[in-house]
């Protein structure tokens, strides 16, 4: 049956429970945006429609399958926020804030507190200006409610106490979304903002995995150190001759590798200590999570995990980027003293120098041009026949500096659990940001497989993040595990300033990854 006037489009059957159901639960959203669902029509039409079914709709059950909740639920935050009893909201913590937190003059609710998988939600409407006006408005309220009970108090009193130090309050989305999958162009529609009630401590789990990668990277980068001396004069036979207990000159290890691998961690641990300081200005935790192998570099980065929420999208955003910057600067910085080294060392230690090939070193443009420029300008014009057989002897702080801008500018790809995802992630949102990572999986794959990129570097990333594609049979839309763990406020949008700098470390990521003509 269709309504009078047409508009309705394919409304069949008109007694499917289901069908009504889910438009009666979402039909201020229908009223809202009715191109979205049904063609426009007038609100009076609708209203005549659901009054057909008045009969039906009075018994119905207003909640969604605990399915639906844990498939959305899933999509918008990651595993951490379930942690199960006493980690996660009660219906008492969420009933006191409901009563005595919001407000009309703050967040004025509209509904009671419904359970979802990790905590509750509350619909409402903002009253104030921005979100980071009502955050920081219920925080003060939150507090000041905490510190009206006594220390020594009752068990109940204490519960309430301890509050503001158990339960967080999100600012966003609503991550229940409603389908009605019966309608013709099926199509999602995420309401209007909410408050989303979590617990605070998003720490992961230790897992033997975590364990097992960060060994697999240590090994690794030893692996790739000692491969940057095979060519290295006498140095191979040196190992095997110090391996079988003939000879114990231990030159070549004490002076060079042990510098290759120090430079190498101390990158890595700038990169890290971006992290340490943008959370502490952002006054948000983090932890190491696991340090990740690479394939055909000494490693792919470290897992930094962030344990509570950020205040909003600005604090993961300068989270995100502080890090790879601090790497990159001292990538650049180690490259440079190691091509001053390389230049000004005498005959004999020359001769242990490790080396990269030619091949390796036109990976990245930035990197290629900068070791050619030092070096007298003639290596890129070699054949590009030569360029495997060729081996460039270098310092090993220029070949730390080389591979540390690799392995940030790949950190700064929207890919896997990434500093880049996070900054994705700020711009375009959690389901825009899954679109842009795709697009930069694809974008790798081919420039591997068709591109200049004789050494796979980009082709190995790819394949080998930490990237699980998911598309859901309701959204349609392609996603990752694990997500990144909910912003205190995510409906404010960043800066435009910020904007610009993602821009152009996103250049910057082009000129070091693209490889060298």
């Amino acid at each position: 049956m269709k309504s009078p006037n047409n508009k309705v489009n394919d409304l069949e059957p008109v007694n499917n429970v289901d069908i009504v159901q889910r438009l009666f639960k979402q039909r201020k959203n229908l009223l809202k945006y009715p191109g979205t669902w049904v063609r426009p029509t007038k609100e009076a039409d609708f209203e005549k429609l659901l009054e057909r079914k008045g009969d039906i709709l009075e018994n119905l059950d207003d909640t969604i399958p605990t399915p639906d909740l844990e498939r959305f639920v899933s999509i918008f935050y990651p595993a951490e926020i379930r942690k199960g009893e006493g980690f996660e909201p009660t219906q008492m913590d969420a009933d006191d804030i409901l009563k005595n937190i919001l407000g009309k003059d703050t967040f004025n609710p509209k509904s009671k507190p419904e359970k979802i998988p990790g905590g509750f939600l509350i619909r409402g409407t903002n009253q104030l200006k921005t979100g980071e006006e009502l955050i920081d408005t219920l925080d003060n309220r939150m507090d000041k409610y905490c510190a009206s009970f006594q220390l020594n108090a009752s068990e109940e009193e204490q519960r309430r106490r301890t509050l503001n130090d158990r339960v967080g309050i999100i600012y966003c989305k609503d991550p229940t979304p409603i389908i009605v999958k019966d309608l013709p162009e099926d199509t999602e529609i995420f309401g209007e903002s909410v408050l989303v009630l979590l617990g605070k401590d998003f720490t992961p789990a230790t897992y033997s995995k975590n364990i097992a990668l960060s060994a697999s990277a240590f090994v690794s980068t030893l692996v790739f150190s000692i491969g940057c001396f095979g060519t290295t004069n006498d140095v191979p036979q040196q190992m095997l001759a110090l391996f079988s207990g003939e000879n114990n000159d231990l030159k070549f290890i004490n002076s060079m590798l042990p510098s290759l691998i120090g430079s190498l961690f101390f990158i890595q641990m700038s990169n890290e200590l971006g992290h340490i300081l943008s959370a502490w200005q952002g006054k948000f935790k983090s932890t190491f999570t696991a340090w990740i192998p690479g394939v055909f570099l000494p490693g792919s980065g470290v897992v930094r995990s962030i344990t509570s929420s950020p205040k909003n999208l600005q604090s993961l955003f300068d989270f995100g980027l502080t890090g790879p910057i601090f790497g990159i600067i001292t990538s650049l910085l180690l490259l440079y003293v190691g091509l001053e080294n390389t230049i000004s060392m005498d005959a004999e230690s020359f001769e242990y120098l490790p080396s990269l090939s030619l091949e390796y070193i036109k990976t990245s443009s930035l990197a290629a041009g900068i070791i050619d420029a030092a070096l007298g300008g003639s290596i890129l014009q070699l054949p590009t026949d030569a360029a495997t057989s060729v081996k460039v002897s270098l310092d090993p702080l220029a070949i730390a500096g080389f591979c540390g801008l690799m392995v940030n500018a790949l950190n700064l790809l929207p890919l896997g659990k990434t500093d880049g995802m996070r900054i994705a992630t700020t711009l375009f949102g959690r389901f825009g940001s899954n679109i842009v990572q795709l697009l930069c999986f694809f974008t790798l794959v081919l420039a591997g497989l068709f591109g200049k990129d004789k050494s796979h570097i980009l082709l190995a990333y790819a394949l080998l993040s930490d990237l699980t594609f998911k598309f859901d049979n309701v959204t349609d839309l392609p996603t990752r595990t694990p997500l990144e763990v909910p912003c205190r406020n995510e409906i404010d949008s960043i800066d435009i300033p910020r904007v610009l700098l993602a821009i152009t470390a996103w250049v910057l990521v082009a000129l070091i990854l693209i490889p060298a003509s």
